[in-house]
């Protein structure tokens, strides 16, 4: 439904949703729904790999509505250092 370019979901290939018109809410819809599905894989697919008493991280970035979505790029390298010093602490604890 998200990659078929007759379907009222098609959102032009882009990967974030509009903010406002009409296609908004069916794109909203349709990009959670994908995202239920996506997410249940990953996370039973990363249970399949874990050894007992194992431990995930996961990061994940995300961005204010208001906000360019390409304009986070410049600010990855903020996510990296936060992911290394949490990194460092779990293996401290370990």
């Amino acid at each position: 439904m998200v990659l078929d370019k007759n379907a009222p979901a098609w959102n032009g290939g882009h990967i974030w949703i509009p903010k406002d018109g009409g296609a908004a809410a069916t794109v909203t819809e349709a990009y959670a729904k994908q995202f239920q599905e996506d997410a249940r894989k990953f996370l039973r697919n990363r249970a399949e790999e874990m050894r007992s008493n194992g431990m995930m991280f996961i990061l994940s970035t995300c961005h204010a509505q208001e906000m360019n979505p390409l304009d986070h790029v410049s600010r990855c390298d903020i996510y990296g250092g936060y992911f290394e010093q949490a990194w460092n602490e779990l293996v401290e604890q370990v």
